[in-house]
């Protein structure tokens, strides 16, 4: 986690809207005065992310956060994970509840206020407590934690840092309940087990031979049933044909009594047969009498038709000689059109000849004032010749005084791609910057991986501390003899070999990532030293260089400006004369052809005054007359376009009127030929069907006795059913009669039901018995099976009981304790190496010697007692120690920020005067972003990003400065 921007309003002593920006800052001091708030910055960040503070516990807490007088009070923070930005905002106000709002980018996320907490410690990794461990670190207790007053005091810091004081008495805890939670186990076990030591092996056997006795009765009495079963089912198998023969019969009396309507029947049938021999001449008989209705009414509609056209034929023969009469004049109506043609064009010709007398008259006019401007022009030509002779003599002299500028553009050009290198030495340094930080962050989680292997192998430490002891030996965490021992399994020892051997790796991994960390550093390096050569080389800095450049191309670009000036005004002047020339010849081809306008104007006006006379008449507006001239000539051409169509339409209307009615009149003749034919086949068809009247008397009687042929089949099916049904039945009752003589005639049914009944409620009885003997048996065989699983388990209790028992008095006699602190120690001691060797550029690590913490010099190869470090080599060393405590707690957590709080107090004036190289080492190598807070204003000034904290009364202001 790092913090972009902090903004608080009416937070403690913040009554005012105050904001602290961090994305500029990465190694600052937050100095002010005790009692200032500096703090509090920090309370607004916990605050911010977990809606909890430190400082104050409990559901009240906005009663101390809540700024004294006011009514609302804001909390804003944007921080970023793993270069991706987050922002949570929280709002309180005493009448209502508290509002928090929490934004992934610009994205606001849809979380409630108490889901906020949980998805801030996944976001994190930790939870609060963690987070409030990690983020603000103890730098007092750090050094004490270094050089000790006592022996014990170094482990009483550390359980207090880690936490483990509140863990040994969770354990302590946990180990007394599960004691207590065994020894009632074990009494509920042996309770049960006396109430079961009644059941024996005797007991069973007896049981199963009861049960053998029973199943055996059974099987004697199912037997007897099953005898008399098969007598019974022979009973009612007779009783079943009995049944069925009085069925049969029944039905054979059913079907005697429709015997007569059967009859009747067949006598229907065969009238039909006899009537469809006939039913095709019938039907053509009936279909002709139809067919002979309807010419007859067809006759009668043509005859009707024949009187509507000879009326029409003789209306329109009248139209007709009406139209001819207007045909016959056609011929002269056009000799008018033809002479008002003639004066049409005439008069267009003469429209034709005044617009052209218009036209010259305005062109004569055009080029006169054309001429004018010419004339004009050339006066214009004349005076800019004379400014650009001007203009070139002074772009001449300009030209004159920059001589010898190509030369020092030239010699400054070749200098120039040494100085351009210089922002691409400086973008180089910036990409190795960034590989530096990508190789740390990878550096990073790699040493996070050997912490969580250090920690698996930290807890197989612990589970196999006694597993590798004897009987008889002494145990070094409680000082007990060891009485029992469990094997240490293949795979247990695999998977501890199998850990170191990452780790190992793991340790290597991390010291090349350290070389090649120290190589980009090198290569940085190496190009500030290029990059300062070739500034010592011009002795101009990039700036002054670039300065000076740029004057001087300025000055070559106006030289190159003036160069084309001068040519453009050459070409100019080129221009000015040759268009002088064009206006000139311009002004004599007008002045012919205004000659030449005014002899054809002479011409026009000559041939308007021939067509007036031969018009003969005065023409004031040609345009209009014409008009007029067409609008007549439209009407006469409309009407005899109208006389023709009319008589066209009339003539062929007539034709197809006389057409029409002879296509009737030869209808008609038609229908009277088919009726004659028809009456013929009707004469005929009555001789065929004569038989058949005679037989059945009219038409419509013998029509009664049709059936369709479906019908026919259904009626003859039906009889053949009937016929089928009395022969089968017959037999069938036969056959029923011979089959019940061949049954016993003495057979009691309901006798032999009655037996069966009593034999199956003995069975029923019996099976009863079976099933409580069964049940009996497997209850003694489940309590005999429970009785010796209860043995097994009273065994594993006493174990489980003697392992409790012994670590309870491991953690009464202090030695697990002191044993978990030992190892934490040395996995602290291991890390706090790699931040001291960082801090120190490989001068300083650590080294414990059986609970001894020492500094080895490796520019010497000596080791050195803490208590003889410096006051800066004490810090140095103090802080990787808290940096190391930190990753540890935060078991890797993406903890991208640390601060430090009141790390100073306790050194003097002249040792802290002596921190600022240290506090480059650590800027440089820290990897993260580093806060120190501090009232010391002496402490500030080596810092070039502060953030300062200043008291106003009640109130209190923050300032960022970064200089």
């Amino acid at each position: 986690m790092k913090p972009i921007l902090l903004k608080l309003e009416n937070f403690t002593t913040y009554k005012k809207l105050q904001e602290i920006d961090f994305s500029d800052l990465n190694f600052f001091i937050i100095q002010g005065r005790t009692g200032a708030g500096k703090t509090s910055i920090i309370d607004a960040m916990c605050y911010a992310l977990y809606g909890k503070v430190p400082r104050y516990k409990g559901t009240s807490i906005h009663e101390h956060l809540l700024s004294k007088g006011q009514k609302r009070m804001r909390v804003y923070f944007e921080f970023s994970v793993k270069g991706k930005r987050y922002a949570v905002d929280r709002q309180y106000e005493p009448s209502k509840p508290p509002m928090v709002r929490f934004y992934e980018g610009s994205r606001l996320l849809n979380l409630k206020v108490r889901e906020v907490e949980d998805y801030v410690s996944k976001l994190l990794g930790m939870d609060y407590e963690t987070f409030t461990k990690v983020l603000v670190l103890p730098q007092g207790q750090f050094d004490r934690f270094l050089k000790p007053q006592r022996p014990a005091e170094r482990r009483e810091i550390l359980n207090r840092l880690l936490g483990y004081d509140e863990i040994f008495e969770r354990i302590s805890s946990i180990i007394k309940e599960t004691l207590k939670e065994l020894e009632r186990e074990k009494g509920i076990l042996e309770a049960e087990y006396e109430s079961l030591k009644s059941i024996n092996q005797t007991m069973l056997e007896q049981k199963e031979k009861e049960l053998k006795r029973k199943q055996e009765e059974f099987k004697s009495i199912r037997d007897q049933k099953e005898r008399l079963s098969d007598e019974l089912q022979k009973a009612i198998e007779k009783e079943r044909l009995e049944n069925e023969l009085s069925q049969k019969t029944f039905q054979l009396s059913q079907l005697l009594n429709k015997h007569g309507e059967i009859n009747q029947k067949k006598e229907k049938l065969e009238k039909a047969k006899r009537v469809i021999i006939y039913w095709p001449l019938v039907r053509e008989y009936e279909s002709i009498l139809n067919q002979k209705d309807r010419i007859i009414k067809e006759k009668k509609e043509l005859q009707h038709e024949l009187i509507k056209y000879s009326e029409e034929i003789k209306s329109v023969q009248e139209e007709y000689e009406k139209i001819e009469e207007k045909y016959k004049k056609l011929d002269k109506m056009r000799e008018k059109i033809n002479h008002l043609e003639i004066k049409k064009e005439k008069l267009n010709n003469l429209e034709s000849i005044k617009r052209k007398i218009y036209e010259t008259n305005m062109e004569i006019s055009k080029s006169e004032e054309e001429l004018q401007n010419i004339s004009n022009s050339l006066t214009d030509l004349n005076e800019k010749l004379q400014q650009q002779n001007n203009y070139l003599s002074d772009l001449e002299e300009k030209l004159k005084n920059l001589e010898g500028i190509e030369a020092k553009y030239a010699k400054a050009q070749q200098l120039k791609p040494m100085y351009d290198s210089i922002p691409k030495i400086d973008e180089y340094i910036k990409r190795i910057d960034k590989d530096i930080q990508q190789k740390e962050i990878e550096l990073s989680e790699v040493q996070s991986k050997i912490r969580q292997l250090e920690d698996k192998l930290f807890e197989e430490y612990i589970h196999q501390i006694r597993l590798k002891l004897s009987p008889g030996d002494t145990c070094p965490v409680c000082g007990n003899k060891v009485e029992n021992v469990y094997m240490v399994s293949l795979e247990m020892r695999t998977s501890v070999e199998n850990v170191k051997e990452e780790i190992q790796n793991l340790r290597q991994k991390e010291h090349k990532l350290v070389e090649l960390l120290s190589e980009k550093r090198t290569q940085k390096n190496s190009l500030i030293q290029k990059k300062e050569e070739i500034i010592s080389y011009t002795k101009l800095d990039f700036q002054e260089f670039q300065k000076r450049y740029r004057t001087l191309e300025e000055n070559y670009k106006t030289f190159l400006s003036l160069r084309e000036k001068e040519k453009a005004c050459r070409e100019k002047l080129q221009k000015l004369k040759e268009e002088k020339s064009s206006k000139e010849v311009e002004l004599s081809k007008l002045e012919t052809s205004i000659k030449h306008s005014q002899r054809l104007l002479a011409q026009l006006q000559e041939e308007e005054e021939r067509l007036l006379k031969e018009i003969g008449e005065p023409v004031i507006d040609p345009a209009r007359s014409v008009r007029r001239l067409e609008d007549e000539l439209k009407n006469l051409k409309e009407e005899i376009n109208s006389i023709q169509k009319r008589y066209e339409e009339v003539s062929r209307y007539l034709k197809e009127l006389s057409a029409d009615f002879e296509r009737i009149k030869v209808q008609m003749e038609g229908k009277e030929r088919q009726e004659e034919e028809l009456k013929e086949r009707l004469n005929q068809l009555a001789c065929e069907l004569y038989p058949a009247f005679q037989e059945f008397g009219d038409l419509e009687t013998l029509k009664s006795f049709y059936l369709p042929e479906d019908e026919i089949q259904k009626l003859d099916k039906e009889i053949n059913n009937y016929e089928r049904d009395m022969e089968s039945l017959k037999r069938d009752i036969s056959l029923l009669q011979e089959r019940i003589a061949g049954y016993p005639k003495h057979i009691s049914k309901e006798d032999l039901e009655r037996k069966v009944k009593g034999l199956e409620q003995i069975m029923y009885k019996i099976n009863e018995e079976i099933g409580f003997l069964s049940r009996e048996l497997v209850d003694i065989k489940h309590k005999i099976q429970r009785r010796e699983h209860i043995e097994k388990q009273l065994q594993n209790i006493s174990r489980e009981l003697w392992k409790y028992e012994t670590l309870q008095r491991d953690m009464r006699s202090e030695n697990f304790p002191e044993f978990v602190s030992r190892q934490m120690l040395q996995t602290i001691t291991d890390r706090a190496s790699f931040y001291l060797l960082k801090f120190s550029s490989g001068t300083y690590e650590f080294k414990l010697n059986e609970g001894d913490l020492l500094v080895i010099d490796r520019s010497s190869g000596h080791e050195r007692s803490v208590f003889t470090l410096s006051g800066g080599e004490t810090f140095l060393a103090s802080l990787s120690l808290a940096f190391a405590v930190s990753d540890i707690v935060s078991h890797n957590a993406p903890l991208e920020s640390i601060f430090i709080d009141e790390g100073f107090g306790s050194l003097d004036r002249e040792t802290r005067e002596s921190l600022g190289e240290f506090f480059e080492l650590i800027k440089l190598n820290a990897g993260r972003m580093v806060g120190i807070i501090s009232h010391l204003e002496d402490l500030a000034e080596k810092f070039d990003q502060r953030v300062l904290v200043e008291k106003h009364g009640d109130y209190s202001v923050v300032k960022v400065k970064v200089m």
